[in-house]
């Protein structure tokens, strides 16, 4: 899905989000599925408009699309393990998410990680101090290590790093390089 989204961005598209003076006008639209209720606004999209001034309409509809995916994907995360009645059953889905995690950065779906680590980073999975305690050694010696390579600290150094010692073919954060432009 990620990398879908990711090939409808054309060079031109990617060149006019580095000076979006030059453009074209477009309307922002959810990923279909998804009502931008669902999608709220991303450290990349609140990053643009800071650097820029925009407003929605002027992000490509492709990046604004892969953005919004982003966003589903991290909400949708922290709901699942939040929205759980038992306790018990919150512990089983977080690490249900940080297996999933783990193995996205063993198989080197980056943006993937990225996207399970921003919502197990969210405020209010954060504040299960309960459930998080509970997690076995080995469960949370993986959610570090997830952590430490998605963390942002240093220009996403341990991610960068990460990367460039892959030799087999990755999925990268496509955050990354929306950043740089911005």
């Amino acid at each position: 899905m990620e990398f879908e989204l990711f090939s409808c961005i054309t060079p031109r598209e990617l060149v006019h989000f580095q000076d979006p003076s030059q453009a074209p006008k477009r309307c922002l639209s959810a990923p279909s599925g998804f009502s931008e209720a669902d999608s709220p606004e991303s450290e990349t999209l609140h990053a643009h408009r800071n650097a820029h001034n925009p407003s929605k309409s002027d992000l490509p509809e492709s990046i604004a699309r892969l953005v919004n995916h982003f966003n589903c994907i991290a909400n949708w995360v922290a709901q699942e393990i939040i929205t759980q009645q038992e306790k018990k059953r919150q512990s089983q889905v977080l690490k249900r998410f940080i297996k999933i995690g783990s193995k996205c950065l063993k198989i080197n779906n980056f943006n993937a990680a990225m996207e399970i680590s921003a919502g197990l980073n969210g405020s209010s999975v954060q504040r299960l101090k309960q459930v998080w305690n509970e997690l076995p050694e080995n469960v949370a010696a993986s959610f570090s290590q997830i952590d430490t390579i998605t963390n942002p600290g240093k220009n996403y150094y341990n991610y960068r790093t990460e990367l460039k010692k892959q030799e087999r073919p990755s999925l990268p954060y496509f955050g990354k390089p929306l950043l740089q432009h911005t």
